[in-house]
């Protein structure tokens, strides 16, 4: 994914092309996290200023080692951000902040296409499976509503 000059962009929403804000194995049962992007500034709006994101992988035994490839793979894309007048940052690190808001498991049904969210991080928490799911049904076109299923941890 190697482009010949990095693309500038002033808004956080702008990196999609760029970082899918869903990355998920489409096989088996495997943990996910949701991450939440948002810029270092004082004066902060949620639309422009913030994004979050879904990586889920069987790869990885833990939460913490999804984030840590995740971090390692947003090392690699192709742009740089300029906010305001700034010049533009070709360090992500140093213009936002990630965090993982929590985590939990995802089971995919190849057979009746189906995918179910359920539990949690021990290194992270929970986190709302329901969002996790509205960016799911977003991003993913072969699902539809029904499809995903969010079990309650209660």
């Amino acid at each position: 994914m190697q482009a010949s000059s990095p693309a500038i962009i002033s808004i956080l929403p702008d990196l999609l092309p760029y970082i899918p804000q869903v990355q998920i194995d489409k096989t088996s049962r495997f943990k996910y996290i949701y991450i939440s992007i948002y810029l270092k500034k004082k004066s902060f709006n949620a639309s422009t200023d913030s994004l979050f994101l879904i990586r889920g992988t069987k790869k990885h035994s833990y939460h913490a080692d999804i984030f840590d490839a995740f971090k390692q793979e947003l090392k690699l894309f192709p742009c740089v951000l300029q906010t305001n007048s700034e010049e533009p940052q070709k360090d992500l690190f140093k213009t936002v902040k990630m965090e993982v808001i929590g985590g939990g498991w995802l089971e995919w049904f190849e057979d009746n296409k189906k995918l179910k969210i359920y539990g949690e991080s021990q290194a992270f928490g929970p986190c709302d499976h329901n969002k996790t799911r509205d960016i799911l049904l977003k991003n993913m076109k072969e699902f539809k509503p029904e499809d995903i299923i969010v079990l309650d941890d209660d």
